[in-house]
């Protein structure tokens, strides 16, 4: 609830047309269509009201990997986490366990309190977080995909 009250601040950023032309003049026009400012607005507002879990989609695990954020620390802390993730996901993944990388949630706790509500050290960079669970729906097999062509 607190990554959604945090994101909805920005997106009521965004709903202002002033702020919707700051977005589009830092380049990210793609974040700055009403229709989708909308629709999230309304998802982080049933996030808010307990009516759904837009982020997390009540997955059971939340996974965050942390790097220090001295100067003196890993030089790729931030690409360690992402390998370290991705070999965690594919695991799970070989275990019929569901997995999503949740970037919004990393976006979320550049705030002190909330890295401190879920026991982040201050002297560590967040580098992914993703959630595990069973999905609901089981893929017997893959989609038909066109071949390669050389």
């Amino acid at each position: 609830i607190l990554i959604a009250k945090v994101l909805l601040k920005v997106v009521k950023i965004g709903l202002n047309p002033l702020g919707n032309l700051f977005i589009k003049l830092l380049g990210l026009g793609r974040y700055a269509e009403h229709s989708i400012l909308k629709d999230f607005y309304m998802r982080l507002n049933d996030t808010i009201e307990g009516k759904s879990d837009t982020f997390f989609f009540n997955a059971p695990t939340v996974v965050i990997l942390t790097y220090p954020a001295t100067k003196s620390g890993k030089r790729f802390g931030r690409t360690d986490c992402a390998l370290a993730g991705e070999n965690m996901m594919l695991t799970a993944h070989a275990r019929r366990i569901g997995s999503c990388m949740i970037g919004f949630a990393e976006a979320a706790l550049l705030t002190k309190g909330l890295r401190k509500k879920v026991k982040v050290n201050p002297d560590r960079k967040i580098g992914l977080i993703f959630t595990l669970g069973y999905q609901k729906t089981r893929y017997y097999r893959y989609p038909a995909r066109e071949g390669w062509q050389i």
